[in-house]
């Protein structure tokens, strides 16, 4: 054939001299291949291949008609009911049944441990083989209880509702105490216990504050009866809180002020700061006066009202006398006078300033020995004397221990 002549003719070029090195001793005989087989080779590699390829092909179309087949070929079964059973037991249904059966734990607080909560399915049909998942319970969760001594019972119940404990289960019992009012004292379970919400009872002894007693009138008392009035109620009186002053409405010896409780307040049997107040009698240098005034009505034969007002050392702005005359009327009016205090009478006519009179303890001590005038009535209003005027009414000062307006 003229090709393979070619092939055979064909010039090898020429290999030097040491081009390679020379062959190793008792190294094998390298075998020459010969050059007729590997086109031989090449020929049989694809389709062998390709065959394969056709092989795995129909391999997988046989299985999933042979899967197809069998699946077509699976009856439906009503899937049972197994809610609230034993996992185990409902399990072994399920399986009866001809079902696979997967387990999914979930905790609870309405169902038992182990017991089945849910099912995936449920009054319908499967293929029988098919998978059906069960929620089974792992009982309720435990709580660490917390430590609620010192804090309020509000903010205790606000805590544990927010973990499932209702009002029902907390057990509460008041108790006197020096601490705030609602504080919790003490607790059952105790702090850092565990305890299961759905289940758990808690019991809290609660402060309900100390036990208030209601302050008697003790004012118009001796101090020796005040004092016993006080102790009988569990109150205490302390020495440096009884203080003794001057008094121009009580007798020395009598209680004319209590304080900071005055009658009906509750009062804490443990408070230190009860007071009360003990008259020692008129002051010393006090002295009383009467004052005459001769005031007639703003018009002859028509009624006026007169309204007279004090302000001495038993208080300001007293009004010791209103009312209606026709015709001129002489007033006495009592005043009381210290050192310290003097006296102004104001005499008011139909709601007008008619005359004003300014008493010191100076003029008490002026005229405590001069007889009394009386005052000559004003025969009309134009008569009238007028504040400040020269026909202002005359005194009659005294003293006294005991006086009144």
């Amino acid at each position: 054939d003229y090709h393979d002549d070619e092939e055979r003719t064909r010039v090898m070029p020429a290999i030097r001299s040491g081009a390679y090195p020379p062959p190793r001793k008792g190294a094998p005989e390298p075998v020459e291949e010969d050059e007729e087989d590997e086109p031989r080779r090449k020929r049989w590699v694809k389709p062998v291949i390709w065959l394969v390829v056709f092989l795995v092909i129909v391999g997988g179309l046989l299985f999933a008609a042979n899967q197809v087949k069998k699946m077509s070929g699976t009856k439906d079964i009503a899937v049972p009911t197994v809610e609230g059973k034993l996992y185990s037991a409902a399990e072994s249904e399920l399986k009866a049944a001809g079902f696979l059966v997967e387990r999914a734990d979930k905790p609870s607080e309405d169902v038992e441990k182990d017991y089945v909560i849910k099912q995936s399915s449920k009054d319908m049909k499967l293929k029988e083989g098919a998978t059906v998942t069960l929620d089974v319970s792992l009982g309720s969760e435990e709580t660490k209880m917390e430590d609620f001594r010192g804090k309020t019972l509000e903010e205790a119940i606000a805590s544990l509702n927010a973990v499932g404990v209702t009002n029902d289960q907390i057990n509460i019992d008041t108790i006197d105490s020096d601490k705030p009012e609602h504080e919790i004292l003490t607790q059952d379970p105790k702090p850092s216990d565990s305890f299961k919400a759905k289940d758990v009872v808690i019991h809290f002894e609660v402060s309900q504050g100390k036990s208030l007693v209601k302050m008697p009138n003790l004012v118009g008392k001796t101090q020796e009866v005040a004092t016993s009035m006080l102790k009988a109620l569990g109150l205490q009186l302390f020495k440096e809180n009884i203080v003794a002053k001057p008094n121009f409405e009580h007798p020395a010896g009598e209680v004319y002020d209590q304080y900071p409780y005055k009658t009906g307040d509750d009062v804490d049997p443990t408070a230190k700061d009860i007071t009360i107040y003990v008259s020692t009698g008129y002051p010393k240098d006090a002295g009383t006066a009467n004052l005459s005034f001769s005031v007639p009505p703003a018009k002859d034969g028509q009624k006026s009202i007169v309204r007279i007002e004090v302000s001495d050392a038993k208080g300001a702005d007293q009004v010791v006398k209103t009312l209606e005359i026709s015709k001129s009327e002489i007033f006495n009016v009592s005043v009381t006078v210290t050192k310290d205090k003097s006296a102004e009478v104001n005499i008011f006519r139909d709601n007008t300033l008619f005359d004003s009179r300014t008493f010191t303890y100076q003029d008490y001590l002026n005229y405590q020995s001069k007889p009394e005038p009386t005052p000559t009535p004003a025969n009309s209003a134009s008569g009238s004397p007028s504040p400040g005027s020269d026909a202002s009414p005359s005194e009659s000062p005294s003293h006294s221990d005991q006086g009144g307006n």
